[in-house]
């Protein structure tokens, strides 16, 4: 970064509407946590639309980061393209792993003389009773890079600036998961990895300062992450960041949470402010940025977070992830999706058009009205009842799924936007489809 005219001109982000409920009787809820339809995928896309605004054409760089991803040797950056509409000739990469391997998507756009979008999304869980369980969480965080030249030609209002970063390498066996697992390993002592990743951030934050051309004392507010809690406690004592982070309201997001982190301080900085982000993690990543304008008028991290929510169990949760086997379905299993009827349908499976006789609708950027609905609770759904309504579109109606609802709770007359998401997963293939969501302040 250091020398490059770089900006963040976008961001977004994805909060999941569930919220596990304390096996022990006690009415604790957890952290934020997807849904049965959900995964690092669909939260991806969902942040990734927020972030674009209305620049899918431009973009010619698409970043897609997670530690878990729904396929291990197929693209999964080519779904997030192909749902949010990216041009043909947009290139998509998968950057699989922790959190450095988002930062480093992002340190890598910055470097671009294009536009350039990095998603990174997560699903932080682990077994049950144990501290991943507790403090994990998961959510999806999106934010759009552009050049000096890019931001000036095509007209882009910068959010915020990219200053200068810097990278620390240590090779800390600390927490880790092996390839088919379901959970993370830990070594357990995190004194030693503390102390080390401690002195880690003595040598990347003057690099990073350096390069931005700043002064500590000229960083108004760091933002502190990684996974072992007592090196992420101890450095933002030593920097002043105090403990009222995101991490108190969402979880440890994994390899997401620098990215929800960034997105949250942006959106709480005032003009000109200088952010310092601290990622922990088998060495230390910083990065500096400088907020510039206001994000955009949708709501922010913080009022997703105040959102309504629906509860659910630890084991209703791990059925929805595949790692315990929950009940048989009721009915048949679906057919697997073929690949011939796939490409065929990829602007009604992927780009969210409808078309019909009365005319055609944009499921994934138009606004819909419920005008009747059902629920079937013995449907194949992951988590029942399966909730269809036929839902307007200036004129043209569509029968749809409705996701995130409560069947007890649900208005006819509500407005309702596009999500995608999961119908079902058989045989090792997900099948995405575009459905849709009472939106956000509705009333």
């Amino acid at each position: 970064m250091h020398g490059h005219d770089a900006w963040i001109v976008g961001i977004g982000h994805h909060v999941p509407r569930w919220r596990l409920t304390a096996a022990d009787g006690s009415g604790r809820i957890g952290f934020p946590r997807a849904g049965a339809d959900e995964d690092a995928v669909t939260m991806g896309v969902s942040a990734g639309k927020a972030a674009l605004g209305g620049c899918q054409d431009e973009v010619r760089t698409l970043m897609f980061s997670t530690a878990r991803p729904p396929y291990e040797a197929k693209s999964n950056a080519t779904i997030v393209h192909e749902a949010l509409r990216l041009a043909r000739r947009c290139e998509a990469f998968d950057a699989v792993g922790p959190a450095r391997s988002g930062i480093g998507a992002l340190r890598m756009s910055a470097l671009s003389d294009s536009l350039s979008l990095v998603v990174a999304s997560d699903l932080n869980y682990g077994p049950p009773g144990s501290a991943q369980a507790d403090g994990g969480g998961d959510g999806a965080a999106a934010l759009l890079v552009a050049s000096g030249r890019a931001v000036r030609e095509n007209g882009l209002r910068g959010v915020a600036r990219l200053l200068g970063s810097s990278s620390v390498n240590m090779d800390l066996l600390e927490h880790w998961r092996l390839p088919g697992e379901w959970w993370k390993r830990s070594w357990g002592e995190d004194r030693f990895a503390a102390k080390m990743l401690a002195e880690s951030v003595e040598q990347a934050l003057p690099q990073a300062l350096e390069s931005a051309g700043l002064t500590q004392q000229q960083v108004d507010r760091f933002v502190v992450v990684g996974t072992n809690r007592r090196a992420v406690s101890s450095v933002q004592r030593k920097l002043g960041a105090g403990a009222a982070s995101l991490s108190a309201s969402i979880g440890d997001a994994g390899s997401a949470s620098w990215a929800l982190s960034l997105v949250d301080a942006i959106e709480q900085a005032e003009e000109s402010e200088v952010i310092g982000l601290i990622c922990l993690e088998d060495g230390c990543e910083a990065v500096l940025v400088e907020k510039r304008s206001p994000a955009s008028e949708r709501g922010t991290l913080r009022a997703s977070l105040e959102a309504p929510a629906q509860h659910a169990t630890e084991f209703d949760y791990l059925v929805w992830r595949g790692a315990v086997q929950g009940p048989l379905s009721r009915r048949p299993e679906p057919v697997v999706p073929s690949l011939p009827g796939s490409a065929r349908d990829s602007a009604w499976k992927f780009g969210g058009l409808r078309r019909t006789e009365q005319g055609s609708a944009d499921v994934a950027r138009g606004v819909g009205v419920i005008r009747e609905w059902v629920a079937d609770y013995l449907a194949t759904a992951p988590e029942p009842p399966l909730i269809t309504a036929r839902v307007e579109y200036d004129g043209i109606d569509l029968q749809l799924d409705v996701v995130d609802a409560d069947a007890s709770r649900l208005d006819v007359g509500a407005e309702v936007e596009g999500a995608f998401r999961r119908r079902w997963s058989v045989e090792g293939i997900h099948n995405y489809v575009w459905k849709v969501r009472v939106r956000e302040g509705w009333n």
